[in-house]
């Protein structure tokens, strides 16, 4: 099974989560530097969290322990008066392989058996994988991200706090909320 299957089911079928966007990219058969497709999750807490230390336990618990990350961006927040900067998982995988045969033909007698040439010929053959990149990215709630996806934010990568405050419910909200 794919990481992509993996992390898409775990996405999908846990009631926490809040899958708000993907964004799919595929450059087969060609690349966007290493990758050939792309995946991107923008996910968020179904009830939300406002914590670096919240965001990151969500983070961590969105796939299965079996699965590991190739890379990931943790949650940090200094204090509450500086910007949350946003985790992000990545997942790496070989998805197929690209075979190139070239071959090499030199009319110049002199150099018929140079650079491993015989007869003026040389045969190579290069394969190089196919990759997909997929991101998880979790954002601290679903206004949250669709306000980011409509430009009302200042940046996908870390939040100001008077941004964040805007998203946190108030005092009676939390209140309510817990019942």
């Amino acid at each position: 099974m794919s990481k992509l299957t993996i992390v898409r089911q775990s996405l999908e079928t846990n009631p926490e989560v809040v899958i708000t966007k993907v964004f799919e990219k595929s450059y087969l058969p060609g690349r966007d530097g290493f990758w050939s497709h792309t995946m991107d999750f923008f996910v968020a807490p179904k009830n939300g969290l406002y914590t670096a230390e919240e965001l990151q336990k969500f983070m961590m618990g969105l796939v299965p322990e079996g699965l590991q990350p190739t890379c990931k961006d943790d949650f940090s927040q200094y204090d509450q008066n500086s910007d949350l900067s946003l985790g992000k998982l990545y997942f790496d995988e070989d998805i197929g392989q690209e075979k190139v045969t070239r071959i090499c033909t030199l009319t110049d007698e002199q150099l018929f058996n140079v650079s491993k040439f015989i007869n003026g010929q040389r045969t190579i053959e290069e394969s190089r994988a196919y990759q997909r990149r997929t991101w998880v990215r979790p954002f601290p709630s679903e206004s949250l991200v669709r306000d980011l996806l409509e430009g009302k934010l200042s940046s996908e990568y870390r939040i100001r706090p008077e941004e964040l405050k805007r998203y946190q419910p108030g005092f009676f909200q939390r209140i309510v909320g817990r019942r």
